[in-house]
């Protein structure tokens, strides 16, 4: 009875995964660069994925914005999927291109 109740009144909770990805999320902590539209500036990489990575900025980003993030092993190509303040600056996730990631998985 009460497992219901918790659905009915907190329906987001129930709805809510722990993590959606089918990769291992791995936590770094790299210094990078994102490059957007010709200028680049400094990021703190704090996670990664075959997929993906959440970076924190000084930066808005913008869902559906294309950037190219420069890792200590090389730059890829990424999308960006979210982004949000965290009072100190900006926090975003971003997808990498779909070619970048199936070269990846082969």
């Amino acid at each position: 009875m009460w497992a219901l109740l918790k659905q009915m009144l907190f329906p987001w909770r129930a709805n809510r995964s722990k993590d959606r990805r089918s990769e291992r999320r791995h936590r770094v902590n790299y210094e990078g660069k994102l490059s957007l539209r010709g200028v680049s500036e400094p990021v703190a990489l704090e996670d990664a994925t075959v997929g993906g990575t959440r970076l924190r900025s000084g930066r808005k980003l913008v869902a559906g914005q294309a950037v190219v993030v420069v890792f200590p092993c090389g730059p890829r190509d990424a999308i960006c999927r979210w982004c949000r303040s965290d009072g100190a600056g900006w926090v975003a996730g971003l997808q990498f291109s779909q070619e970048l990631v199936s070269k990846e998985s082969a």
